[in-house]
């Protein structure tokens, strides 16, 4: 490629790529906890966008092991929330969202909760640190 220089695309350029072409999943949304938040598989084709305080670990956890076939896959999880090693693509990774929401062949899902149940969760996870509390709250 003689005479034809390189340019080195930079992260915050392709960032703002992204959020040009997906503006409108982020009009009510902050871009990069959805950016996090969202979850693709490409050979399994489904979409699983995780809802804090809804056992989102857990399923990421059965989701990782259904992208390996690997039943018995735990202590490599430890931060399953840490996205740099995730087998599963980000919403930033594939483009035009819009692209691969409206395809058909792609089951998309998320699990909600109560939010009362969520808020108490929140509460005893975050705040509460009495064991006997979360215990009783728990059991209700």
């Amino acid at each position: 490629m003689a005479g034809q220089s390189m340019e080195t695309i930079r992260p915050e350029r392709l960032w703002g790529n992204f959020l040009d072409v997906n503006k409108k999943y982020f009009e009510h949304v902050n871009p990069h906890a959805a950016n996090n938040l969202v979850n693709i598989s490409l050979a399994h084709k489904y979409i699983y966008v995780a809802t804090p305080k809804t056992g989102c670990s857990t399923i990421l956890v059965t989701l990782q092991r259904f992208e390996l076939d690997d039943r018995d896959l735990t202590k490599c999880l430890n931060d399953i929330h840490g996205r740099e090693f995730s087998l599963l693509l980000r919403a930033q990774q594939v483009g035009s969202l819009d692209r691969v929401c409206r395809r058909p062949d792609f089951l998309k899902f998320c699990f909600v909760r109560n939010p009362y149940a969520r808020l108490l969760s929140t509460y005893l996870d975050r705040i509460g640190n009495n064991k006997e509390q979360k215990m009783y709250c728990c059991a209700q």
